[in-house]
């Protein structure tokens, strides 16, 4: 990613949302980056090229636990379910 890697986008997502799975992709997988990667907090590291059957298996099995949710304008994060997910944080990270 220009500008900023992804175990800096790592840190930064989960310094918001801490236990938030974090999923990179990388073409230049070796011992030292997946090291970095894990040392960022990274859950699971896919290696390029892969199936689409491999990131939608990844995707399952790291997101299962969490849902994403629509809470109501007034509601507080205390308010949400423990392993959830608002919609606008999701759109805050990926947007970016």
């Amino acid at each position: 990613m220009p500008g900023l890697s992804g175990g800096e986008l790592a840190r930064t997502v989960l310094a918001r949302r801490p236990g938030l799975p974090v999923i990179l992709m990388s073409g230049h997988v070796g011992p030292g980056p997946e090291q970095r990667a894990r040392q960022a907090g990274v859950s699971r590291l896919l290696h390029k090229p892969l199936a689409i059957r491999e990131l939608a298996d990844a995707l399952a099995q790291s997101l299962a636990p969490w849902q994403v949710v629509q809470p109501r304008a007034s509601a507080t994060r205390a308010e949400l379910p423990l392993n959830s997910v608002p919609v606008a944080e999701v759109r805050d990270v990926t947007m970016r």
